[in-house]
């Protein structure tokens, strides 16, 4: 993982602990953006998952009216993903996790499960 990486991985953490719903859908969808962008380049199957998942948040993020327990259940299952992805992640496996941890929180919220 890059040095941009890492940078890009301390913001979405952060970002994520500040709450979703304080982030503009438009934020929300740059974000998608960039790690969906980073993540379709990638040639393991679990990362090109998680890239997959991302595709579908944009869509749903995207909508005219947000479904707020779909919207949940996928945050929930990026931070599975992500978690299991930490393990193969090295010296940045950490911040994997605390994404993990974050996104699944936040999609807990978002659907109301907290």
């Amino acid at each position: 993982m890059a040095d941009e990486d890492a940078q890009q991985l301390g913001t979405t953490v952060s970002a994520l602990q500040g709450g979703v719903t304080d982030l503009s859908p438009e934020a929300g969808v740059g974000v998608v953006d960039q790690w969906r962008e980073r993540l379709s380049h990638e040639t393991d199957p679990h990362l090109r998952e998680i890239a997959q998942d991302l595709d579908r948040l944009k869509e749903l993020l995207g909508a005219q009216q947000p479904d707020q327990a779909t919207v949940g259940e996928t945050l929930q299952g990026l931070g599975v993903k992500t978690k299991h992805a930490a393990a193969g992640a090295g010296e940045h496996a950490d911040a994997l996790l605390a994404l993990g941890d974050a996104l699944e929180n936040q999609g807990r919220a978002v659907s109301g499960h907290d």
